[in-house]
């Protein structure tokens, strides 16, 4: 069972948002059967968006509801190929700091952001898979 709550800005960027959530799992990530996924939307400084694993499978997302509809759809699909990472168990928080990627421990405060190899996966594809989506969706 699927939860997508979106909570925040307008209910245009709500339905958008909860669009793209639901094609990214449709697609990525079809056989997980139980995933809760809170989206919430609002001014942010300094980041456009971030994801938080609560607990297995459920997350949270935050996106700045002030970005351009391609960038936002762009921010959301960044934010849900982390949530594939965890779901997938690619990634994982540990209680030191560090992130165990793919079965390696890397301190993420010893690389700059552009080098942490989640990062480079969902720069690589975000906007690929934000095109996509809006193709697919007819937006």
């Amino acid at each position: 069972m699927k939860n997508i709550h979106t909570h925040g800005s307008t209910t245009v960027r709500q339905k958008l948002a909860k669009n793209a959530v639901n094609w990214y799992i449709d697609r990525y990530l079809p056989n997980v059967r139980k995933l809760h996924i809170d989206v919430h939307m609002g001014a942010l400084s300094e980041v456009n968006g971030s994801c938080t694993q609560l607990k297995k499978r459920k997350y949270m997302l935050e996106i700045d509801s002030r970005l351009n509809m391609d960038d936002f759809v762009t921010t959301v699909m960044h934010e849900m190929i982390h949530v594939k990472q965890y779901v997938l168990n690619e990634m994982h928080d540990m209680p030191s700091g560090s992130v165990r990627w793919k079965s390696r421990p890397i301190n993420p405060m010893n690389l700059d952001y552009w080098e942490h190899p989640w990062e480079k996966e969902a720069h690589k594809y975000d906007r690929v898979l934000s095109s996509i989506f809006m193709v697919d969706m007819d937006y």
